[in-house]
């Protein structure tokens, strides 16, 4: 991709696109204007497009833009039309022209050179392959733009979207197991630990391999979870940003993987008077914080939706779950503390910022079940 966040795309970064004469290619096409809404052709031909991004690596269509393949220079055309009747247009034919349904694309529109101009960026699916009914030709993307499938791009587009969450699944556990191992090159100020892992789908499918030298920077956003301060070391992996305390064992960590996974962890989460208290609420806010940062620092480095998100807690048994620190209340006598001795949370697969803390949600009722409560108290009554 050559945007980093999409929300702060700005008229400065599409002007470069023009000032530098920035070709179509895999991950960005021009569309002169919208199709013509009573003309099935162009509906067809935009709904194929959508499909290859989605069928691959996704991308941005820029409406209101044309390439001169002359002399490579960009045209600005501009959009005339209502720019939320034309947003709901396009969503509404997505919506109810695509299948498999897909993850809907985010818009934004900006000025350039006093001209209308919409940006459509469409996620790579975890639902793949997708087709426009009536069609039914699956489309795929190449550095020079869209391309039909045959039937073994489609067999293993279908096989990869299979998979894919195995994959992560597998990386979480390997991860885990060395985690409870403490086969690492530093000690532990505690064995309680609670470990978080993201992964997009395209760091799974080994599209991505980050440069060390290349996002020195970028990587300062990843901070640990309740940090104190931090250092930095290159690794085999990736970057390590990491906190130790005084006694010089790790109390916190994010690791970068170079294929743009995340995996985040605090020992020691639950050192309080009581070492065997979990304050929930805490938890719950400290983890939803985490993990938004973590993901628009991964959208600035090109790494975006959709994302598999889960959540562990290792080594808690007996451990008890009461809501914060001035909460007296526990459960239900047969469920006074943790029986297992890992929580492995449900994964939850997250296609854009709008459902993450609903889905969010339900990973956490889990955690809140663990101890006899009936969900989360964000939104929900502890019995």
């Amino acid at each position: 991709m050559l945007f980093g966040n999409f929300s702060e795309i700005i008229e400065n970064d599409i002007q470069d696109l023009i000032d530098n004469k920035i070709s179509e290619q895999k991950t960005l096409e021009y569309k002169r204007q919208l199709p013509d809404k009573n003309k099935e052709d162009e509906k067809i031909k935009i709904l194929q497009c959508i499909t290859s991004f989605a069928n691959t690596d996704g991308g941005v269509i820029v409406f209101g833009l044309s390439a001169n393949k002359e002399d490579d220079s960009i045209e600005v055309h501009g959009i005339d039309t209502p720019t939320d009747s034309d947003f709901l247009y396009l969503q509404n034919i997505i919506k109810d022209r695509i299948a498999p349904r897909m993850n809907p694309p985010d818009f934004k529109d900006l000025l350039i050179n006093g001209k209308k101009i919409y940006l459509m960026k469409i996620y790579s699916s975890y639902t793949k392959p997708h087709f426009v009914n009536s069609n039914f030709i699956f489309y795929g993307r190449n550095s020079s733009g869209k391309y039909a499938l045959d039937i073994t791009d489609i067999r293993n587009l279908f096989l990869q979207s299979k998979n894919i969450e195995e994959q992560f699944e597998n990386f979480k556990i390997q991860r885990i197991m060395k985690l409870k191992s403490g086969n690492f090159p530093f000690k532990y100020n505690s064995n309680k630990i609670i470990s978080l892992h993201i992964a997009s789908i395209s760091s799974l499918n080994n599209n991505i391999q980050l440069s060390m030298s290349e996002h020195k920077n970028d990587f300062q956003v990843f901070l640990p979870m309740k940090n104190g301060g931090y250092s930095r070391v290159i690794n085999y992996d990736g970057c390590l940003n990491y906190w130790y305390e005084r006694e010089g064992k790790m109390y916190s960590y994010v690791q970068i993987f170079r294929s743009g996974i995340i995996e985040a962890t605090q020992f020691n989460f639950f050192n309080y008077e009581n070492e065997n208290i979990i304050y929930g609420k805490q938890v719950e806010s400290e983890l939803i914080l985490a993990i938004k940062k973590y993901i628009n620092g991964l959208d600035n480095i090109n790494v975006g939706f959709p994302f598999f998100i889960s959540i562990s807690l290792l080594n808690i048994k007996g451990h008890k779950i009461v809501v914060n620190r001035n909460s007296n209340n526990f459960t239900h006598p047969d469920f006074l503390e943790i029986f297992d001795e890992d929580l492995l949370l449900p994964t939850i697969f997250v296609e854009n910022n709008n459902e993450l803390e609903e889905k969010m949600k339900f990973c956490f009722d889990v955690f809140w079940n663990s101890n006899g409560y009936t969900g989360s108290p964000n939104g929900m009554n502890i019995n």
